[in-house]
C-alpha cells in the first residue's frame, strides 16, 4: 500500500474501512504513515477541519501509525485548549467546530 511506503497520511471520511485497516495494521505490527478520519459535512467545514487537524498532527513529536478522528480535535478545542501555533481566528475554530458565523 503507497501509504505505507512513502509515510502519507490518508485522508478519509470512510470510518469503517479505515478504522478496520488500522487495526489490522497494528494487529500485523505493520508500520504505516497515518490515517485521519473526518465526518462528513459542508466541504468549507471539512477544510478547515482537515486544516486544523493537519496542524495539530505535525505538532506531535511522533505521530507514524497513528489513527486520528476529527472528534478528538474537536473536544480539545471544546475544552479550550488552543492551537499549538495557534495560528487560527476564533471565527475559523467556530466555523469548524459547526458554529454560526
Amino acid at each position: 500500500m503507497a501509504g505505507t511506503r512513502y509515510d502519507w497520511l490518508i485522508l478519509s471520511t470512510d470510518t469503517n474501512d479505515f478504522q478496520r485497516l488500522h487495526a489490522l495494521f497494528r494487529q500485523d505490527d505493520i508500520p504505516h504513515g497515518r490515517i485521519l478520519l473526518l465526518t462528513v459535512g459542508p466541504l468549507d467545514r471539512m477544510e478547515i477541519r482537515a486544516a486544523i487537524s493537519f496542524d495539530w498532527i505535525s505538532a506531535l513529536p511522533d505521530h507514524r501509525s497513528m489513527l486520528f478522528r476529527w472528534n478528538d480535535f474537536q473536544q480539545r478545542l471544546i475544552r479550550g485548549e488552543g492551537m499549538p501555533d495557534g495560528s487560527y481566528t476564533e471565527e475559523e475554530v467556530r466555523r469548524a467546530l459547526g458554529h454560526p458565523a
